[in-house]
C-alpha cells in the first residue's frame, strides 16, 4: 500500500505573486465595464446621491426647470428685480397715552385783582397847561399809567410818572421809595382854543 505524500507548503514568493495576478485581472475586469448611452436614470440613482460637483458646469440651465419650482430663497441676492411699492396700508390703532411730563418751574405770581381807574383835567386855556394825579384805591399799588391828550397836533406832554408816598417823582428824594399809589401828568395846550387831557392807571391789589 503506497502512503500519499502531503504537499510541499507554498513559499511566500509564489503567495505574493498570486496576489498580484488577481489584482491584476480585477483591475482590468473593472476598467473594461462601460455603460451604454442613458443607460442611468434618474430611477437607478439613489435620492440624494446626486451632488453639485458631480454636474458638469451650465448642465442645468433654465429649460431643464420646471417652472414655478424654484423660490425665492434659491437665487442669490440682487438676482430678483424689486418689485413696486404696494399700496399704504390702513393706519394703526392710537397708541396709548404716554406717562406725564415733570411738573415745570414755578410762574411769577400774577397780581390777584387790577383795576383801571381814569381822572380828566379840567379844561387848558390857549398857551397854557395842567397837571393831573390819578390815586389807586387804598392798598393796591399802581402797575402803570400815563397821559392821552385831546389833540395831539397842538398839545405836548411835559411830565409824566409814578406817584409814591402822594407825590410826584420831581418832588422825591433820590432812592428807594415804596411802590407806587398813583400816576402824574402834566401836559401843555399850544392851540387857539380850550384843550383837555385825560390821565389813566392801572392798579393791582
Amino acid at each position: 500500500m503506497s502512503s500519499i505524500r502531503p504537499l510541499p507548503r507554498p513559499s511566500l514568493a509564489l503567495v505574493v505573486a498570486l496576489l498580484a495576478l488577481v489584482v491584476a485581472l480585477g483591475g482590468t475586469s473593472y476598467a473594461a465595464v462601460s455603460l451604454a448611452k442613458n443607460s442611468v436614470v434618474s430611477k437607478t440613482i439613489k435620492n440624494g446621491e446626486v451632488k453639485t460637483a458631480d454636474l458638469k458646469s451650465g448642465a442645468v440651465t433654465g429649460d431643464k426647470v420646471k417652472d414655478g419650482s424654484l423660490a425665492a430663497g434659491d437665487f442669490a441676492a440682487g438676482v430678483l428685480p424689486t418689485g413696486a411699492v404696494g399700496p399704504a396700508g390702513p393706519a394703526g390703532a392710537k397708541g396709548a397715552t404716554g406717562a406725564a411730563g415733570a411738573t415745570g418751574p414755578q410762574g411769577v405770581p400774577g397780581p390777584v385783582d387790577t383795576v383801571t381807574i381814569i381822572k380828566s383835567s379840567a379844561n387848558i386855556t390857549p398857551n397854557n397847561f395842567a397837571s393831573v394825579t390819578v390815586l389807586c384805591p387804598a392798598g393796591m399799588t399802581a402797575l402803570g399809567g400815563g397821559p392821552d391828550l385831546s389833540n395831539v397836533l397842538t398839545m405836548a406832554v411835559t411830565a409824566s410818572g409814578p406817584v409814591s408816598e402822594a407825590t410826584r417823582p420831581l418832588s422825591q428824594t433820590d432812592g428807594q421809595h415804596p411802590g407806587p399809589t398813583g400816576w402824574f401828568a402834566a401836559a401843555r395846550n399850544d392851540s387857539a382854543s380850550d384843550k383837555y387831557f385825560k390821565v389813566g392807571v392801572v392798579c393791582a391789589a
